[in-house]
């Protein structure tokens, strides 16, 4: 941490650089920044800028559920699985064309992707297919059918006496998240309530503009869109961090580091 005082009026302010990293614990996107006796007295926060590299995978299985796998029936129940990653659509329509040539279904079904129209399709050619799309039985996995189109892919659906191109309802989902949150209890205003009832901590929402692997960097030109009044002041010995997703999942950087910048007014040095 790293603070620079200067006097404002009847107020000091401060700015202070928060850096997470691989080594934070839990996580670079989950931890508590230890502010010591330096934050005392605080009357407003505004995040000045927040930047991470965009190391959060299209294809998971972590805290937002998983989209890395679906089941289906040739001869027997059969699971495919990819490992977490960045993908793009020709690679993963790839691999699960191989792994049907694998299960002997080479000739009969094929996944495609029309790049004019940017969907998916399975293509099912012999009338006397075996295939079964989705394992019968409760809740099977379809995060991964979904990701690629959902529609008649999200149905557990016999093909047998049934060729044709099956087309999913919507682009592949690889986009990734196109919007993060910065959440913090501690520098929370406490003056915005969910529907439930529950305060809600929230700072700041982070557009993800960056391409994978490149840095991510929000920086804020007005301070007063991005500040944090406080009615009473505050003592910020600790300030939480978390970045989540909208449904406040933490993001996972795998290995990447976060970085904040915040100018706080304090009435004591």
């Amino acid at each position: 941490m790293a603070t620079w005082g200067s006097q404002k009026g009847m107020a000091y302010t401060k700015l202070v650089h928060v850096a997470a990293d691989k080594d934070t614990k839990p996580s670079s996107t989950n931890f508590i920044f230890n502010g010591g006796t330096s934050l005392q007295q605080v009357l407003r926060v505004s995040i000045n800028s927040v930047g991470f590299y965009n190391n959060i995978y299209n294809i998971y299985n972590d805290t937002r559920g998983a989209n890395n796998t679906y089941t289906y029936q040739y001869g027997f129940n059969r699971t495919f699985t990819l490992t977490p990653g960045f993908y793009n659509i020709g690679t993963i329509l790839n691999l699960m064309n191989a792994d049907l040539v694998a299960a002997g279904a080479g000739g009969d079904v094929s996944w495609t992707f029309n790049p004019i129209t940017n969907y998916v399709s399975l293509n099912v050619v012999s009338a006397g297919s075996q295939l079964v799309l989705n394992v019968p039985g409760p809740n099977p996995p379809l995060g991964l059918m979904t990701t690629l189109g959902g529609g008649v892919f999200l149905e557990t659906k016999n093909f047998n006496a049934m060729p044709g191109v099956y087309q999913g309802a919507t682009f592949p989902l690889l986009s990734g998240p196109t919007k993060l949150y910065l959440r913090s209890s501690a520098l929370s205003p406490c003056n915005g309530i969910q529907n439930d009832g529950v305060f809600i901590n929230t700072l700041l929402a982070l557009p993800v503009t960056a391409a994978p692997n490149t840095y991510n960097l929000f920086d804020c030109k007005v301070d007063s869109l991005c500040e944090i009044s406080y009615k009473i002041p505050r003592n910020l010995n600790f300030i939480d961090i978390q970045l989540t997703d909208r449904y406040g999942n933490i993001m996972d950087l795998h290995g990447g580091s976060l970085d904040i910048e915040l100018r706080i007014w304090c009435n004591t040095i």
